[in-house]
């Protein structure tokens, strides 16, 4: 079924809030934005503590816009704007080629055919959530990827199924800061803070292509089942070809880290979504993106032994983070659920 989102009077670009709230009251309000924000939905996480009194923001294609030709042309072009990189990095076989510069510049394709698509079809920017969701939401988005991955890696340390390494975190991080006492604390802390920050330019590029473009295209046809699964599997598989014939994995066996990835990357992205679309923004997804690279990759990986048996559960292609993502999704899914429900 096609989801219409806007109504005849609606503008291309401009959004509609929808509020799930009793089934014999399903529309709340029918709000047509043109220049700023109305103070209604000025923090639309301001009532998180009743996520069925907040309102669902859908954004608003032009009438008539085909959505499989515009899907089919944003991937289409986001392959072509990311495979000159994935090449290079693939020969290189190194991520960190170019101090860096290229795996961020292969980050920012998925944005990049965003904005192509909006040129094509005559799409206003805005469409991409780029209002600022207020703070709340943007706390949602920093603090669910450190709530997970604690979760994922306490349990994995308190088993031993992937001991803790914390000795050589802190010697790691008296190397790099040149600094004795303290040294290991001040490194987590410009990891959380700064390196959440370095990580967001790079995670931004990849957000405003699969959450800020790619979910409210799709919400147009699909409930939020298929949006979550739609979404995270093209995420996925948009990462296997480094995963496959790179180095971006793990010692554990090829299809373990590929199963353990789709399976956090879906649950992830299904937390994402329902920023995006909970809050009509870009950002808190952005952030939560940012937030779990810096988290995971440069602070929790660094602390835990990741080699032999431990591989098969820690990191990103674990089972460990897998199985805690998706217990985590579970109540965001249900409430994404219940928002699409209203619009029957």
């Amino acid at each position: 079924m096609n989801w219409s989102v806007c109504n005849s009077d609606s503008k291309p670009g401009e959004e509609i809030a929808v509020c799930s709230v009793y089934p014999a009251n399903l529309i709340l309000k029918l709000m047509i934005k043109k220049n700023g924000i109305s103070s209604s939905i000025a923090d639309p996480l301001s009532n998180a503590v009743e996520p069925d009194r907040t309102p669902v923001i859908f954004p608003c294609l032009p009438s008539g816009t085909r959505i499989l030709s515009l899907v089919f042309l944003y991937l289409t072009l986001t392959v072509v704007f990311t495979a000159p990189w994935v090449l290079l990095l693939l020969h290189a076989q190194s991520l960190d080629i170019g101090r860096g510069f290229v795996i961020h510049t292969q980050m920012w394709a998925p944005a990049l055919a965003a904005f192509t698509c909006c040129a094509v079809f005559r799409i206003p920017v805005k469409f991409l959530g780029f209002r600022w969701p207020g703070m709340r939401a943007i706390g949602w988005g920093y603090f669910l990827p450190i709530a997970y991955a604690t979760t994922a890696y306490l349990f994995l340390w308190s088993t031993e199924l992937a001991p803790s390494d914390f000795a050589g975190f802190l010697r790691a991080s008296q190397k790099s800061l040149h600094l004795g006492t303290g040294a290991g604390l001040l490194n987590a802390v410009l990891i959380m803070t700064f390196g959440v920050l370095q990580s967001s330019v790079s995670a931004t590029g990849e957000e405003i292509g699969w959450r800020g473009f790619l979910v409210p295209v799709l919400a147009q046809r699909f409930n939020f089942t298929g949006i979550a699964l739609a979404s995270g599997l093209i995420w996925a598989l948009w990462h296997f070809p480094l995963i496959v014939f790179g180095n971006y994995s793990s010692s554990a066996s090829k299809w373990v880290a590929l199963l353990c990835f789709t399976v956090m990357i879906i649950a992830t992205g299904a937390m994402a979504a329902w920023l995006r679309l909970k809050t009509g923004s870009v950002w808190p997804a952005a952030m939560l993106h940012a937030c779990h690279n810096a988290v995971i990759q440069w602070l929790f990986d660094s602390m835990t032994v990741e080699t032999g048996r431990a591989a098969w559960f820690s990191g990103e292609f674990g089972i460990a983070l897998a199985v805690v993502s998706v217990l985590f999704a579970i109540p965001f899914w249900r409430d994404g659920m219940s928002l699409f429900r209203s619009r029957k």
